[in-house]
């Protein structure tokens, strides 16, 4: 694959991704290229050689960013063609096209669909935050729900864990934004993730990741595995961060998020907001479960309040209204 370089998009800690355009068919893509500049170098390499080099180009959902070629690994320096995008869901939200609410719940809706999808296999994508989630707008003629090909759920009349009713909401008007999963290079089998092995971003990171048992505060809990649980809190938390409801742009921008203890702290106050809060963000009550044995998965999220991908049925009212 030939292509050349173009304008860069944006700068990482140990890379820049560029707009790219193939010799051949001047197609537009993305191209992260890493580049070693420090000693952290061989754990980083490792780490996206693993989740972008080997799981993300065996994924294949309309929701989860193509890796399409890549090279020199093993070298000071490799370069991943990827699909381009418009921006980040952390873009958007700080200068949004629709009102956040409804940003909110396109974005849940399409994420859970990748989350669904990548839990069904067995991985954990570990990083589950705004400026990994990448969108492109959709033209009018495209801008009808996105129906994934490879597999199907049940109809639309499941429930959750924890609920004897149902959580379904009518399904979203046809959206304008197309949203997909990215940055793959903490993404990890669950097979392969060893207990009290901890990656990700720290707002995001779920209460049983931190070292106090999330059902008895103060007691040390045993080590635990990352799992596609942890994703679906830090998704939970990612829409929280959208409607930026108890004030959590000031908690990433202020770095208050940086230790364990504040960190699990914060978390139990999300936890209990959904408690105290339900007409805003009760419908997102089964993601805040503190012990991720009661917590939700993706595709009990997705059944429950969309009805499955496409929707069909609902009740009056909707998700929107009683999150604004």
């Amino acid at each position: 694959m030939r292509y050349c370089l173009l304008n860069a998009l944006g700068i990482g800690a140990f890379g820049t991704v560029y707009r790219a355009r193939e010799r051949n068919t001047n197609r537009v893509f993305a191209v992260k290229v890493l580049v070693r500049r420090e000693e952290p170098w061989d754990v980083a390499l490792a780490l996206a050689y693993r989740g972008e080099g080997e799981i993300l180009p065996k994924l294949n959902h309309s929701h989860i960013i193509r890796c399409f070629y890549s090279h020199g690994w093993g070298t000071p320096r490799v370069e991943i063609v990827l699909t381009l995008m418009d921006g980040t869901l952390s873009s958007l939200a700080e200068s949004p096209i629709l009102p956040r609410p409804l940003l909110a719940k396109h974005a849940l809706h399409q994420m859970l669909q990748a989350l669904d999808y990548l839990s069904q296999l067995g991985y954990v994508h570990r990083d589950v935050k705004p400026d990994n989630i990448f969108y492109t707008i959709l033209p009018p003629s495209r801008s009808g729900p996105q129906q994934p090909k490879h597999h199907h759920h049940h109809p639309s009349t499941a429930t959750t864990n924890n609920s004897n009713s149902t959580m379904l909401l009518p399904p979203p008007p046809p959206p304008p934004l197309h949203f997909r999963l990215g940055d793959f290079g903490l993404c990890e089998h669950e097979a392969f993730i060893e207990p009290g092995e901890v990656r990700g971003t720290m707002l995001y990171m779920a209460p049983e990741l931190f070292d106090e048992d999330p059902g008895r505060r103060g007691r040390p809990r045993p080590w635990q595995r990352q799992t596609h649980k942890s994703d679906v809190w830090a998704l939970y938390v990612t829409v929280l961060w959208v409607l930026d409801l108890d004030g959590i742009w000031r908690v990433a921008r202020r770095g208050e998020c940086s230790s364990e203890g504040v960190g699990f702290t914060f978390t139990r106050n999300l936890a209990a907001r959904v408690v105290v809060d339900e007409e805003r963000v009760g419908a997102l009550r089964e993601m805040a479960r503190v012990d991720p044995w009661d917590r939700v998965a993706a595709g009990e999220v997705l059944r429950g309040l969309f009805g499955g991908y496409g929707g069909g049925g609902g009740v009056p009212g909707g998700w929107v209204e009683e999150l604004e």
